[in-house]
């Protein structure tokens, strides 16, 4: 026989499929191994813009040439690119190329095909037999054709036997006419008939390739020196997570079942100073991988370490490593996670969800990737649904902002925004998980083959290599562990729930079988899911299963065992507590101490630690039912022939079986972690006494804690009911504040200039005032001071007792600062002499950045009640908040406090550490329910105050509405900003504001400012003299029960106010409208507000003015939008509270301090005074009518027309 380098010497050599994976290898191997070949010619077609010769120039650069080029640099000169495509008529070569070959070719590999499944068939048609046909026609002409091979697919086959013999298999179908129905046929009728065409065949590219294997079997045979190759598919498969407990099960199986596998490469990182390789011997030590070693010990040389780390950016893969993975890689198994439920949320979204779309990233750039199957987790999901599908949950949060978040969190603010980042999900395990899938949806679907797989909790091996086998104590393993050596007393599970839970050899046949079905089926419409659930399968309940294991366990007992093994079940969470404590944590630290008495190491309180941390972060799951829907976990393995069920098939099991597997995760243990024998103990009489004295001890506790119980419960409601009602002094508003000193933050605003003038005017002999001012604008205190005391609300005090104001102290400071920004000084000048709080300084802007509003509005509220804990004299602390703090619009607001959403603590960390604007990022998710940060953050100052207030000091919570100009005293009319009703009243009156998002139906809760502070004064008085109390009074400074108008109502009213008496500057006439419709109110607002706006300050920027009129509007625009949603939902405010605060004065004080309802009259009068103020102070215009007025009115009237 001719050896086989003779036959290669001077021989050249056509290609077909030079450029595919197949091809450069056989390209690379020819040159390197026959180095006396002649040329070997590739035919190449030009793609993306380049030509042949330069596709075959990028071929040479592959890591795969290598060692070719540094051994024969000069070998490849002999690759000659020849132009063609196989998809054309004639292999689309030129005449000359055509008639080159015919007279110079020796030897044909015809590797060229398409390899897509789902190819349409007259695509595959003409790639794939067609091209075989011309390629046989052309071999016929050649003058010097030594042989002809072809390649094909051991998967041509259509047949159902087990053993698929080397020869032809029947024709299924004419090639011949497959090709004139290619040529020649509607391709859309094609498509539609495709399925029942190849019947047999799982996809075009298997049908084909069969139908290709006739045509050069009818074509060359007996004529030329011809053979057929039909490679399986060697895969070659990457691994993530190899080394954890379903990783390693995975790499035994492939190994053991799938003998002909490729090599499988395992993403690998160095851990406690171990490298690579001794952690790849470390794990191939474990029994697990006994069997094989005894079956088939060369496949382990299969396994090929790679470098890597999925924390890190590019799973911290070497360049090399990568392009190798890019050019070898079949098959993904992205297994690798954190499956910690107590992960910091920035570690959790970088090994759960970078990694992901790291891998999708690197799966989108191999050459020859068939399938990418992730492993997710069932548990995924935050609705509260029982039965869940096998589809993709409703997205939370954005996978991308995740990635950014953990990328840039340089100061924990993810961990501080944990609870309501992750809202819905008890841990960050499962909701990162829910975000890889999405990651993965998006990256992947219509581009990889890709499948995902949702395991629920994964047991113990059932069957094989090795029963019993685990590699942690994770979940119902570590439960019976802990309950056999008798350390677990009591579990926090709902003993009724049935424990969905499948072995491990069971969930990595799915994910086996899921891998082959999608990377046959290819590219589908959408990704896959499995539940690898043991939903309508065989399930135990939990106390079942403890049930079963104590059995076990009293027969066969772990000889370290401390006490008898017996698990209790609880769903209550102080049940749960109480037994821990005195069950496992007291006979913990009892044991601890004779240890270290007698010299040992105590351990036991610590083990008992971990227990407890994992039971906490399990009981969600054992707690709650979910029915996981398994049809197509199901679908998987009904596919298997007779012959793959021996090593992929999966059977339900009965209760006797399941006991079994118990005893064999027993015996595992006992031998694997314990070190202990497996051998069944004789009869140890002093373990059964044990069993006596422990039901003897729990009986006589559980009768003593009944007992117990039951009289101190009726002994506590003797004593209560014995009690008599507090009794409260008439002491007079005046007499209470005598003396008292007064500090107030937000002297400066609204409510707070109006307190202070009337704590000097009602309260003459209250004692200082002590304002905290910061300096503004360059101006000092004093100066601030002076213009506070310059407006006309003091006027009436400056005639009646001007000394009062020199009561009024300034201190420095600023609410935006910590410490309040008080010098030592003064703040140890507040500690000693101050008496009554006032806190009611906050942002009122609704469009503060979150950081800004939780430092103004919350962390303020944190240092003043710090502050006031170290007072030697304090009597009261009144917090002024708002009746907007919920997001629960219900029909009556109770004046109590709401649930705490957020927790203010981690809000101010926050706020104090957030340089990169990472809270502005997740606002929206973060106050998830308020309309804006203001009423975000007032809830949390409200509960910041009871946490750090409640039962030390007497406290007042006072929830004004919506505070109007001041409607009796001293000043009527009085206002200092435009916000709110009054802001919309005189952008209506100028004819600027022409429409309003709101329902007009709705009634106004709004209270005049001097009735707010009435009650803020009495409140403070109230609670002052009964003292501390239990819970914290909430005040509603509401209007509800009194007169109110609608919306509407407050319109017409204003506009026939208007209309009597109009602003001398309006430019249009007033005339204000109300929609509900969000896109209704943006096209009137464009249109009767905008483009006037720009027209008039057109001609205001022509006649050289300055344009003002459009930022005016965006001005009324966003105030709008920021009020929108206190007008067009209805809210109702109880206040009963707020009423009594009225009812106990004596006559004397009901002039000073009384609050009587007014008629609808009355209240035309006011909204008249507030008008006359506004067009007075603020406007600077005189309330009577000028010469010019009415020709004025006439010519806005005229212009209001044409517009």
């Amino acid at each position: 026989m001719c050896p086989v380098k003779d036959f290669y010497k001077d021989v050249n050599i056509l290609v077909t499929g030079g450029t595919g994976f197949l091809g450069k290898v056989l390209i690379e191997k020819l040159l390197r191994t026959f180095p006396d070949i002649a040329n070997i010619y590739v035919l190449v077609r030009s793609k993306k813009g380049n030509s042949p010769g330069e596709r075959i120039e990028h071929m040479l650069t592959d890591a795969l040439f290598d060692l070719l080029k540094s051994t024969s640099p000069l070998s490849t000169t002999k690759i000659v690119p020849i132009t063609g495509n196989i998809m054309e008529k004639h292999l689309g070569m030129s005449s000359e190329d055509r008639t080159f070959l015919i007279q110079n070719i020796d030897v044909i590999f015809h590797a060229a095909a398409s390899i897509k499944f789902d190819d349409p068939l007259t695509e595959a048609v003409l790639t794939n037999v067609r091209s075989a046909r011309e390629m046989a026609l052309l071999a016929l002409e050649m003058k010097r054709l030594k042989v002809f091979l072809h390649v094909s697919t051991a998967y041509s086959y259509s047949g159902k036997e087990k053993i698929v013999p080397e020869e032809f298999h029947p024709a299924q179908g004419n090639w011949r006419d497959a090709i004139h129905l290619a040529e020649h046929g509607d391709p859309n009728l094609i498509n539609t008939l495709t399925a029942k065409y190849i019947e047999g065949f799982p996809n075009t590219y298997t049908f084909t390739k069969h139908l290709a294997e006739h045509c050069v079997k009818d074509l060359l045979e007996s004529k030329i020196p011809a053979v057929i190759v039909r490679p399986t598919i060697d895969r070659n498969i990457f691994i993530t997570g190899g080394t954890g407990f379903i990783g390693k099960v995975l790499i035994e199986k492939l190994l053991r079942s799938c003998p002909n596998v490729g090599n499988i490469y395992l993403l690998i990182r160095g851990k406690k100073g171990k490298g690579l390789q001794e952690r790849l011997e470390e794990m191939l030590s474990g029994p697990l991988f006994d069997l094989l070693k005894e079956t088939n010990p060369k496949a382990l040389n299969k396994i090929v370490p790679i470098s890597g780390d999925i924390t890190k950016k590019g799973l911290g893969l070497s360049d090399e490593d990568r392009q190798v993975l890019i050019e070898r890689i079949n098959v993904i198994f992205n297994v690798a996670a954190s499956v910690r439920f107590d992960d910091c949320l920035e570690q959790a979204i970088l090994i759960n969800v970078r990694s992901a779309q790291e891998m999708a990233l690197l799966a989108l750039q191999m050459k020859s990737i068939k399938v990418f199957l992730h492993v997710s987790t069932a548990y995924c999901i935050n609705s509260t649904n029982t039965t869940v599908e096998e589809e993709f949950h409703p997205q939370s949060g954005n996978w991308r902002d995740a990635i950014y978040i953990a990328e840039n969190d340089n100061d924990g603010l993810s961990s501080a925004l944990l609870h309501k980042f992750i809202e819905g999900y008890p841990n960050t395990y499962t909701f990162t998980k829910q975000l890889a899938e999405h990651c993965i949806k998006d990256l992947l679907e219509f581009k990889i083959p890709t499948v995902i797989a949702r395991p629920t909790i994964v047991s113990n091996i059932i069957d094989e290599p090795l029963k019993g086998f685990t590699d942690n104590l994770n979940g119902p393993t570590g439960m019976a562990l802990a309950g056999g050596l008798g350390i677990l007393r009591m579990f926090r599970a709902d003993g009724s729930k049935p424990l969905d839970q499948v072995p491990v050899d069971i969930v990595v046949k799915a994910l086996i079988l899921s891998a082959l079905n999608i990377g046959v089926k290819g590219l589908t419409k959408n990704i896959p899911i499995i539940h690898v659930s043991s939903y309508g399968l065989t399930q135990i309940l939990a106390a079942d299963y403890m049930s079963i294991s104590r059995d076990l366990l009293r027969r066969s007992p772990f000889q370290r065992a401390i006490w008898v093994p017996n698990v209790g079940f609880t769903v209550c969470w102080y049940n749960y507590l109480i037994q821990v404590f005195l069950f496992q944590l007291l006979p913990a630290i009892f044991i601890d101490l004779l240890a270290k008495l007698s010299g040992h190491k105590p351990q036991l309180f610590k083990i008992q630690r971990k227990i407890f941390i994992a039971n906490v972060m399990l009981s969600h799951f054992l707690i709650n039912s979910w029915n996981f829907k398994n049809n197509n976990f199901i679908k998987t393995f009904e596919m298997l022939s007779e012959s793959d069920q021996l090593d992929f098939g999966f059977h339900d099991v009965d209760n006797s079986k399941l006991r079994d597997h118990f005893q064999d995760c027993i015996n595992f243990m006992k031998k694997e972690i314990l070190k202990e024998s497996t051998v069944k103990p004789a009869r140890n009489i002093i373990q059964e006494i044990i069993y006596v004295i422990d039901d003897a001890v729990k009986a006589i506790f559980y009768l003593t804690c009944f007992w117990t119980i039951f009289f101190k419960t009726r002994l506590n409601t003797y004593i209560y009911n014995c009690n008599s009602e507090h009794t409260f002094s008439n002491m007079v508003v005046n007499d209470w504040y005598k003396d008292s000193n007064v500090f107030i933050t937000g002297g400066t605003g609204f409510i707070g200039k109006v307190l202070i003038e009337k704590l000097l005017r009602s309260c003459p002999n209250v004692g200082n005032i002590y304002l905290l001012i910061r300096g503004k604008r360059g101006k000092g205190l004093q100066e601030r001071l002076d213009d506070l005391l310059s407006s006309p609300l003091f006027d009436l005090l400056k005639e009646t007792n001007p000394k009062a104001l020199n009561k009024i102290i300034p201190i420095s400071g600023d609410i935006t600062k910590k410490g309040l920004g008080l010098s030592d000084e003064d703040r140890q000048l507040l500690i000693q002499e101050i008496n009554v709080i006032f806190n009611a300084a906050a942002s009122v802007k609704f469009d503060d950045t979150l950081e800004k509003a939780i430092l103004i509005n919350v962390r303020s509220a944190q240092e003043m009640a710090l502050l006031a804990l170290q007072m030697k004299s304090i009597k009261v602390f009144s917090h002024v908040s708002t009746a907007y703090c919920t997001k629960y619009i219900s029909t009556a607001i109770q004046e109590d406090f709401h649930p705490q959403t957020g927790n203010w603590r981690d809000a101010i960390c926050i706020a104090e550490n957030d340089r990169d604007g990472l809270s502005n990022v997740l606002l929206h998710k973060y106050i998830e329910g308020y309309p804006n940060t203001y009423t975000f953050t007032k809830q949390l100052a409200e509960h910041c105050i009871k946490d750090l207030l409640e039962s030390k000091i007497p406290t007042v919570v006072v929830r004004p509405t919506i505070v109007s100009s001041i409607k009796d005293e001293p000043l009527k009319g009085f206002t200092d900003n435009l916000n709110g009703p009054i802001g919309i009243s005189v952008a209506g009156g100028l004819g600027i504001l022409r429409i309003i998002n709101a329902n007009d139906s709705n009634l106004m809760d709004q209270i005049p400012v001097d009735i707010v502070v009435k009650g803020l004064i009495l409140t403070a008085f109230n609670i002052g003299v009964k003292g501390t109390s239990e819970n914290i009074p909430v005040i509603h400074s509401s209007s509800n029960g009194f007169t109110q108008l609608s919306i509407r109502d407050y319109t017409a009213v204003g506009m026939d106010i208007i209309s009597k008496s109009p602003i001398q500057r309006a430019i249009w006439v007033p005339n204000v409208g109300y929609t509900q419709c969000w896109y209704n109110y943006l096209i009137q607002m464009f249109v009767f507000q905008l483009l006037p706006a720009i027209f008039i300050d057109l001609l205001l920027k022509l006649s050289g003015h300055k344009p003002q009129l459009f930022k005016i509007q965006r001005k009324i625009f966003i105030a709008n939008m920021m009020l929108s949603n206190f007008w067009r939902d209805s809210w109702i405010f109880k206040n009963d509270n707020f009423i009594k605060t009225f009812e106990n004065l004596s006559e004397y004080e009901q002039d000073d301090f009384g609050f009587h309802d007014v008629d609808n009259s009355k209240l035309w009068d006011y909204y008249k005074d507030s008008a006359d103020y506004v067009r007075r102070e603020i406007l600077k215009e005189s309330i009577t009518k000028s010469p010019n007025y009415t020709i004025r009115n006439m010519y806005v009237y005229f212009e209001t027309i044409i517009f």
